[in-house]
Order: structure tokens, then sequence, then C-alpha cells
């Protein structure tokens, strides 16, 4: 018996395949990010951005990487898989992509067709990021941007930073898809562009590029409609409950200001119905850390008992304009439901959207949205006093 038992185990090892499909990854091109633009003849322009080892040598030793950036014109995005497969000496992998951007002239034809790869496609993962660009998303690959080998990873470390400081909206293949899928609420996809010499306020040599996520691209369904500015995209934040921080800008007197720091503002909906018609009513409330005091005063405890409730009121105010601002261009100039007021309706109040749901589209530009802000002033940050004279000394201008 044992060695009939013996002889079956021997027989077990024999036939038992080992690890029949396995790649060595050195065997591996490692796709980090995709660029899909519109091309001639109803095509696609499709770039794959892929990090290769340095080379040879102590660079190989240190870690460091170069990429290449292959593009393919191709009816469709199987079709340039197939073309960089044929052009590689390794096999690409897109289980460590970690972008997928747009072009914008591709985003206003609509996503549908290049969505359902992606999706459909096993080895690319769920939570990859999305970025439309107003340029060429080709042209995109080629920023060298300072602090990184590869454009992809120092442009999503970018996207994890913004998200994490509430100034966009992370957007992955499964955010994307699944807001297409309920019918209820209209996507956003965070914008890049590449940013040279003097762009706006923002100063580098002339020389060097870098690349900038800023603004938020606005879609009904599956197409872009336009954007919203950096004020109206912290008004989406705000009434989406992702912003995880904010910061406000308070004026006071001429030429002066206070900056607060919001902390983990929260947001609460609720619907109402007055005569016959939905109500959309809103409120952010917040603690917030004084950051800078730019004004003329003393910011003591006793003053601040005098004018504190002045500023959150004025805070308040602010990010109030904010959330009207988004919301009057997302009904006014878009109509397009990105704040899923839709879904609300649907929620909190079932027997109504059942009534308006089959005309949605034209009864969301006429949904009343009222909005209400507390901020709550939680701290002065490390420091009582400014360190500048009290408001009865003459203070110099800046820069003097």
């Amino acid at each position: 018996m044992k060695r009939l038992a013996s002889l079956l185990l021997c027989l077990t090892i024999l036939i038992t395949p080992g690890c029949w499909n396995k790649v060595e990854i050195n065997e591996l091109a490692f796709i980090m990010a995709i660029g899909i633009d519109t091309a001639a003849g109803n095509s696609y322009l499709v770039s794959f951005q892929i990090a290769m080892p340095a080379g040879k040598g102590g660079e190989e030793a240190q870690g460091k990487t170069r990429n290449i950036t292959l593009s393919f014109k191709s009816p469709n995005l199987r079709e340039a898989a197939m073309q960089l497969n044929k052009t590689l000496d390794k096999a690409p992998f897109t289980g460590q992509t970690r972008l997928v951007v747009f072009s914008e002239g591709l985003a206003r034809q609509g996503l549908i067709p290049v969505m359902d790869y992606l999706t459909r496609f096993y080895r690319l993962r769920r939570n990859v990021n999305l970025l439309v660009t107003k340029g060429r998303a080709a042209d995109l690959f080629q920023t060298g941007p300072s602090g990184g080998d590869v454009p992809a990873l120092n442009l999503a470390q970018r996207v994890e930073a913004c998200n994490k400081w509430g100034l966009d909206e992370k957007i992955t293949v499964g955010n994307f898809t699944t807001k297409l899928a309920t019918g209820k609420i209209d996507p956003v996809i965070p914008g890049v562009e590449v940013l040279s010499g003097k762009t706006g306020e923002i100063r580098f040599p002339a020389n060097q590029e870098e690349l900038a996520v800023r603004e938020l691209a606005v879609f009904r369904g599956d197409r872009l409609q336009g954007w919203l500015d950096e004020e109206e995209t912290r008004g989406y934040m705000y009434t989406t409950g992702k912003a995880l921080r904010g910061h406000v800008t308070v004026p006071f007197k001429e030429k002066e200001s206070f900056q607060l720091f919001l902390v983990k503002p929260k947001i609460s909906e609720k619907v109402a119905v007055e005569d016959g018609q939905p109500v959309i009513k809103l409120k952010v409330t917040s603690d917030a850390d004084l950051v800078e005091a730019a004004a003329s005063l003393d910011s003591s405890p006793e003053k601040w008992h005098q004018i504190g409730p002045d500023i959150t009121a004025k805070a308040g105010e602010v990010v109030q304009g904010e959330i009207l601002s988004a919301v009057k261009k997302a009904q006014e100039t878009y109509r397009s439901d990105i704040f899923g007021f839709g879904q609300l309706i649907y929620r909190d109040k079932p027997d109504l959207w059942r009534q308006i749901s089959a005309e949605w589209q034209e009864e969301f530009p006429r949904v009343k949205v009222e909005v209400e802000a507390d901020i709550c002033l939680r701290r002065s940050s490390a420091t009582v006093n400014p360190p500048y004279p009290s408001e009865d000394k003459e203070r110099l201008p800046l820069g003097e």
C-alpha cells in the first residue's frame, strides 16, 4: 500500500504543471500611461509611455529608469495594442499602468468607444486615473517634468497630491463607467496642461516645461461639454463632499485679507418640495485655522472676540459663492448634473423622481439650489499676534 501511494505521488509530481505561463520581470515592458488622440480618417493616435531600465552600470544599480513613448495610428485601440506587440522585444504589461489621458477633441466626440476597450481589457486595472488635456496627449508624454525620469509617474503623483489637498477629484476608469451606468449623475475628469515659461501667475525658466493638474472637464453622458475653472472646481468639491481640505481668502479692508485653512469640510444635502418642484438644500460646515493674517490689526483673543464672527461669516459667503458659481455653470451653460442631484432626489424622494426622471435633462437647469455655509474658527495656528506694529502705526507697502 505504501509503495502504491509513493508511486502515485511520484506520478502526480511528474504530470502536475508548474508555472506554465510565467513571465520573468525582465521580459516585460511596463506601460505606465496611455494617451489617446483623434487622427485623420476616423482613426485614433494611441501613445504608450513605457518605463525601461536606465541601462548599464551605476545607473541601473541605482534603480534609475528611462522612458520611451511609441505612438500608433489605428482604427481602434486593440489594433494599436497589437502594433505595439510587434514593435517591442518584450511583452507589454498594463498591470502597472497609472494614467489614461484623453485629448479634448476626443472627449468632445464621446468616450464610450474607447472606454469599452478599457473596461473589457482584463489586465488594465479599474483604478487607473483618467485625465483630459486641452492639447494632444502624445505631446503631453514628451514633456520632461522636474523631479522624475518618467513623466507619467510624476504626473500620477501630482494627481494624488491634488486629490489629497482637495484641489481636484481623482477619477478612475471604475468611477467614470459607474457614473455613466447609473444615468443619474454626469461624470467629470481632471484636466492637465503643459506650462512653459510664464503662464498666468506661474513663473519658471523659459526653457523648462511642467505638467499641471488644474480645472475640471465637465461631461454630459460620455461627451465633454466644457471646463470648470479653479474657483468653480473648489465649489464642485465642496458640493460633492470630496474636499478633504479647503482654502479661503477673506477680504478685509483695502488690499488686505485673511487666509483660512478649512479642516475636513462636510456637506449635508436635503431635498424639499415646493409647488411640486424639487429644491436642493446644501449646508457646508467646517472648522478653520487662521494661517495668514495680512491685515493691519491685532489678532489677539480679545480682538478676535470682536471681529471673529465677521471674518467667519465672510468666509462662509466665499464658500457659498464658489458653490453657487459651479452650480450655475453646470445648470445654465453645460446642463450637466455633475453633482448627483438626480441621484439625491431618487434616494430621498423616489415618488417625485419617477415623475421627473424621463425629463431630467430639461428639469435639471430649473432646479432651485439653496446653499448655507457655517465656518467655525478653531485656532490661529502657531502664533497669536502678527509680527508687525498695531494698526495705529504706519506700515510700509509690500516690497519696500
